[in-house]
């Protein structure tokens, strides 16, 4: 009997020192594998994320600037033959060869006075940079409509001059464009 006390008592010994002894090389090996898996994992999502965060930011200030250019454009009477305040609406309108009248930016008071415009940086209406936008650019192109979107817009026989088309593209300063298109319409 004494015997099996001394196997019973190095056995436990035993367990007690794998207990207290830490990893083995396998465990602390596979741990290590998984760990490296998870972390990759982490760092390209992380990686993804900061290489497009500014698209947010872009697409924020693209989107102001196209707005801020055509609520300028729409502001200003259909045609420099319309009265102030575009009643009755200008029956003999511009050539479209005519639309740039000489006038500088301060004083363009009609929608086709911005065809042709390229701002880089961007301005406000006085012709004042606008801070914060360096690198981009906005570039206007306004033209009538022709036979097919006549019919698109419902005034098909109206004949030309009844609308006018307003493309505002945006580029950012990674070259990327985004085009806005607006219709003015002769009222």
């Amino acid at each position: 009997m004494p015997f099996r006390s001394v196997y019973t008592q190095v056995d436990f010994c035993i367990m007690e020192r794998a207990r207290n002894g830490g990893f083995t090389l396998v465990e602390t090996v596979a741990a290590l594998a998984i760990v490296s898996i998870a972390a990759a994992g982490i760092f390209s999502a992380l990686s993804f994320a900061l290489a497009h965060q500014a698209d947010g930011m872009q697409q924020a200030k693209v989107a102001f600037l196209a707005e801020s250019y055509v609520d300028q454009i729409l502001a200003r009477r259909y045609d420099e033959l319309t009265p102030p305040g575009g009643v009755p609406p200008c029956q003999i309108c511009s050539a479209q060869s005519h639309f740039d009248d000489g006038e500088s930016r301060a004083g363009f008071d009609d929608v086709d006075d911005f065809d042709g415009l390229l701002d880089a940086p961007p301005r406000d209406e006085n012709g004042d940079a606008l801070p914060g936008l360096e690198g981009y650019s906005v570039a206007v192109s306004v033209r009538y409509e022709d036979a097919v979107q006549q019919a698109a817009l419902g005034v098909q026989g109206s004949g030309v001059g009844s609308a006018k088309i307003v493309t505002v593209v945006v580029t950012t300063p990674n070259g990327k464009q985004q085009q806005f298109v607006v219709v003015r319409a002769n009222f």
